[in-house]
C-alpha cells in the first residue's frame, strides 16, 4: 500500500475519489451495493482501472459495473458479496486505480496504483440454522401389564421329610408370571422436505477436495433453481459459468492457478441460491528445485569418482 501511495504522489496531485456509503455493515452470506465516483485516470492517456484487495479476499468479493474508463471523474457501482462462512469482524478493503489491470495474477503486480483508498466492511455472524424434526411418536395408549397374581405356597405333606427341595416355583414359594413387554413408541422422524417434494438436498460436491495448484477442480452442485444462470468460483481467483439443468444440478470445471499459495479456499456457487464448500490447495515442488537437487547429486558423484581415480593413479611406494 505504501508503494501505491508513493506512486500516486509521483503522478501529481489527484482528486480523492468518493466511496458511498463511507462504510457498510452486512450479515455473512448477504449482498450489498455501493458506488465509487470522481475516479482519476493516468496523465499519459491510458485507462484507469479499478482493483480491490483486502484482509479476507477469499470470503468477500467485489465486482464493478465499469472496471475501466478513460475519462477523469468516471464512476462505477460495485456489488459486495460474502459467503455464509465469512467470520464476523471488521475488514478493510483497499480500492486501487491503476493505469491498467492492477494484477497479472493474485501474487504479481504489473504496475503500481495511481490512487488508493481504504474502505471498511463490518460483517455480522449469520444466524445458526435450527433443524426442526416433526414429532411422529405414536399417541396410542400403551397397554398396561397384567397384574401379578401371587400363587399360594404349596403345603408340605407330613409324610415328606423337611429336607425335600422346594419346587421350581422359587425359594419364596411364589411363581411370577411373565410380564408382557411394553411396545416402545416410534421415534423415526418424518421424511425431509427435500425427499417429500421429490427434490435433492442443496450442496456442492468436489471431485478433489484436496488438489495441487495448477490442477483442474470439477464442481457439481444440486439444489439450484432449474434453468437459472449459475456462477461457480474460487472468489477472486477463477470463475466458471453455466446454466442449472431442469433438475437444479450444475457442473463446472475450474483450473486452479498454478501460482496459488497453499491453503484452504472457499468454493462458492450462485445459482438462484448460494452454495459453498472448501478445497485444500497444495503446492507441488517446483521443477527448478528438482533440477538443483539433481545437479547437486551429480556433482557429488563426480567428485567422489575423481577422488577414487586419483587414489588408483597414485604410484605405490617401492
Amino acid at each position: 500500500m505504501l508503494a501505491g501511495l508513493a506512486a500516486a504522489g509521483a503522478h501529481g496531485a489527484l482528486p480523492a475519489f468518493d466511496i458511498s456509503p463511507a462504510s457498510i455493515t452486512m450479515q455473512a452470506g448477504d449482498t450489498a451495493t455501493g458506488t465509487l465516483s470522481n475516479l482519476p485516470v493516468p496523465t499519459d492517456g491510458r485507462l484507469g482501472c479499478l482493483g480491490a484487495t483486502g484482509t479476507v479476499p477469499s470470503y468477500l468479493t467485489i465486482a464493478f459495473s465499469v472496471p475501466c474508463e478513460s475519462q477523469t471523474g468516471w464512476s462505477s457501482s460495485m456489488t459486495v458479496k460474502t459467503i455464509p462462512a465469512t467470520p464476523a469482524g471488521t475488514y478493510t478493503i483497499v480500492f486501487q486505480v491503476c493505469p491498467t489491470a492492477c494484477y497479472l495474477s493474485p501474487d504479481i503486480r504489473n504496475e503500481p496504483p495511481i490512487a488508493t483508498r481504504n474502505w471498511t466492511v463490518v460483517v455480522t455472524a449469520a444466524p445458526v440454522p435450527v433443524e426442526t424434526v416433526p414429532n411422529t411418536a405414536s399417541t396410542s395408549p400403551v397397554p398396561a401389564a397384567p397384574p401379578r397374581t401371587p400363587r399360594p405356597a404349596p403345603t408340605p405333606s407330613r409324610s415328606v421329610p423337611r429336607t425335600v427341595l422346594p419346587t421350581a416355583t422359587g425359594p419364596s414359594g411364589t411363581q411370577t408370571p411373565p410380564v408382557a413387554p411394553t411396545p416402545a413408541p416410534s421415534l423415526s422422524p418424518g421424511p425431509s422436505p427435500a425427499a417429500a417434494g421429490g427434490g435433492v438436498a442443496p450442496g456442492l460436491v468436489l471431485d478433489h477436495p484436496v488438489l495441487k495448484a495448477g490442477q483442474t477442480l470439477r464442481v457439481s452442485g444440486t439444489g439450484c433453481v432449474p434453468g437459472a444462470p449459475a456462477t461457480v468460483a474460487l472468489p477472486g481467483l477463477v470463475t466458471g459459468t453455466t446454466t442449472a439443468g431442469p433438475d437444479g444440478a450444475v457442473q463446472v470445471s475450474l483450473r486452479v492457478p498454478s501460482s496459488l499459495r497453499a491453503g484452504r479456499y472457499p468454493v462458492v456457487a450462485q445459482c438462484g441460491t448460494t452454495l459453498s464448500s472448501l478445497v485444500d490447495v497444495q503446492r507441488s515442488r517446483s521443477i527448478r528445485t528438482a533440477v538443483l537437487v539433481t545437479l547437486a547429486i551429480v556433482a557429488i558423484l563426480l567428485a567422489a569418482g575423481a577422488l577414487s581415480w586419483r587414489k588408483l593413479r597414485r604410484p605405490s611406494a617401492p
